[in-house]
């Protein structure tokens, strides 16, 4: 179970500098426009507690110490975990990149003369 979690370990991270990195590439994709561009920090904030939070919880599942390496129950857990925190800063990415575009003012458009209408009287 030893070698097992070694290869878990690469694996896992190999996993996560793909998704992060296919993640900061999307959402800087995503926010390149002035309409979302508002949403870029916020996602990058999700991103980078997400990162921090998936090492703790690394190192929560797959501690060793007096109870020996970890077993094949704690690496399922960490698995299920990890998806669901992945699926969840998803979810919360989307939400800021919607509620960016929903709640966008284009400042440009209020001040031009041909966005406003004279009347001759």
């Amino acid at each position: 179970l030893d070698l097992q979690a070694a290869l878990f370990g690469e694996f896992a991270d190999i996993k996560s500098v793909l998704f992060f990195t296919c993640a900061v590439l999307l959402a800087l994709a995503l926010t390149s426009t002035s309409r979302t561009a508002a949403a870029r920090l916020p996602i990058f904030a999700m991103l980078t507690g997400s990162c921090l939070l998936e090492k703790t919880l690394a190192a929560v599942f797959l501690r060793r110490g007096a109870s020996g390496p970890a077993s094949a129950a704690d690496v399922e857990a960490l698995v299920a975990w990890l998806w669901l925190l992945r699926k969840a800063t998803c979810a919360g990415g989307l939400c800021a990149l919607c509620h960016a575009a929903l709640c966008y003012t284009d400042l440009g458009l209020h001040g031009s003369p041909s966005s406003t209408v004279q009347v001759d009287v």
